[in-house]
Order: C-alpha cells, then structure tokens, then sequence
C-alpha cells in the first residue's frame, strides 16, 4: 500500500511540477523570483501531504515491532 501510494504521489509532484513550470514561465518577466515563490509552495505541499505518512508509519512500527 505504502509503495502504491508513493507511485500515486509521485504522479501528482510531476503533474504540480509541470504547472508550477508553466506559471513560472507565464510570469518570469512581470516577477523576476516568481520561481523561489512557486517551488517554495510546492516543497510545502509535498511536505504536508508525506509528514503524516511518515509520522503514521513510525507509530506503527513501533507498534508492531515486538
């Protein structure tokens, strides 16, 4: 399940990369560190969807190790 689910994030880091590229590019010239912004807010999206995977997985191994 854990692996399925990394297949499905990782489809849809892709797919937000390839937007976020396309708004970049649109805005390039009226914001000169549009860029910064935009992969700022991704790296935060990403990293509010894995932290409760990961913290979830850590209770449970911690559970099932004995």
């Amino acid at each position: 399940m854990i692996k399925t689910t990394s297949l499905v994030v990782l489809i849809g880091v892709v797919e937000i990369l390839k937007t976020s590229q396309q708004i970049i590019e649109i805005n390039r010239y009226k914001v000169p560190d549009v860029s910064f912004w935009i992969y700022g807010f991704v790296f935060m999206l990403y990293f509010l969807v894995r932290w409760p995977i990961s913290l979830l997985a850590k209770c449970l191994e911690l559970k099932f190790k004995n």
